[in-house]
């Protein structure tokens, strides 16, 4: 569904990604792991079209997309989950779910709205409060609840983790299984090496822009060379 061939990108002088090549197959969870400053957040922008690329090629169902904008790229089914969430906290939770069905033409979302609150029943209970008034990992279901209002056929996570209770991650990656059993692909770029490669089809490792490591999240948990880095094995 999605294929990087020899990415790179930067910002100004300072080359952030070096030919960066991956693929994520159809119905897969992919994991993209590494350090602080490794480049894993810049390639989820360079894929969602935020991040300018400067040689390289992305494609989606095999369509070159690499030149389109970002909301272009959202009605092709690709969408970005933010690190950070960037929700929007002067507005309800229902008014934030709600934006994120404005690229579609259709007037179903009532139905997405009802799906999301399947995944996350807490955001139907607080759906009149402010989304600035929720806990972290509240924000973490609606920031995912938003992404999912636009149908679509491609997640991107970028640090799902970040600042939340193990036991609130635990949930969420939970969901994140039940999302791709929905049919969505789903590409999670993580700090938490140890919880992200239990739930992934394949992973690939990022150190200094440039893919060292591939293989199954097993396959890796069981690597040396993963264990000494990020697992402190």
């Amino acid at each position: 569904m999605l294929k990087v061939d020899q990415l790179a990108s930067g910002y100004g002088r300072i080359k952030a990604l070096h030919q960066v090549s991956l693929e994520v197959k159809r119905g897969e969870i992919v994991a993209l792991v590494g350090a602080n400053g490794a480049g894993k957040t810049t390639l989820l922008k360079a894929i969602a079209g935020v991040q300018p690329v400067a040689q390289g090629r992305i494609f989606l169902d095999a369509a070159p997309i690499e030149k389109l904008l970002p909301h272009q790229r959202v009605k092709l089914g690709l969408v970005l989950v933010p690190e950070g969430r960037q929700i929007f906290a002067p507005l309800t939770v229902e008014d934030n779910l709600r934006v994120g069905a404005w690229t579609r033409a259709d007037d179903r979302s009532d139905g997405d709205l009802e799906r999301v609150f399947s995944y996350f029943p807490v955001l139907k209970e607080f759906r009149a409060r402010l989304a600035g008034s929720l806990s972290g990992g509240q924000q973490q279901m609606l920031a995912v609840g938003r992404a999912l209002m636009s149908r679509p056929k491609m997640l991107l996570l970028d640090e799902p983790s970040m600042g939340l209770a193990p036991l609130v991650f635990k949930q969420i990656i939970s969901v994140l299984e039940s999302i791709r059993q929905s049919g969505v692909t789903i590409f999670v770029v993580e700090q938490n090496v140890n919880a992200v490669l239990k739930i992934v089809d394949r992973a690939y490792v990022l150190e200094m822009g440039k893919i060292t490591l591939q293989g199954t999240g097993n396959e890796l948990l069981a690597d040396t060379r993963v264990q000494a880095a990020y697992l402190g094995v």
